[in-house]
């Protein structure tokens, strides 16, 4: 999940505090999404099999992406913050 979108859910409070065990910024690693290898980062990162990872993001190829690699994925539409919160709530079991 990007830094700032990470901070702007959390900005909303519509979600509880999450602690996050991986974070991935692009312009550190020096490739975006959905370019395969910042997944491939991300999961190197997070050091656990893709089907454990989650993700979150507003842009439909990027989701499409992740789930290509077997990764839970979710898409936030920034136009209905609520709603979307609520998915990832169930997503995650909240």
């Amino acid at each position: 999940m990007a830094p700032r979108m990470l901070a702007a859910i959390n900005q909303s409070e519509l979600l509880p505090k999450l602690s996050w065990n991986a974070v991935v910024d692009s312009s550190d690693v020096g490739y975006q999404k959905p370019d395969y290898r910042i997944f491939e980062i991300a999961e190197l990162k997070a050091g656990v099999e893709p089907n454990e990872l989650f993700f979150v993001d507003n842009i439909p190829s990027h989701v499409a992406a992740a789930q290509e690699r077997g990764w839970k994925a979710a898409l936030y539409d920034p136009h209905n913050p609520i709603e979307s919160s609520k998915k990832i709530e169930k997503w995650l079991n909240l």
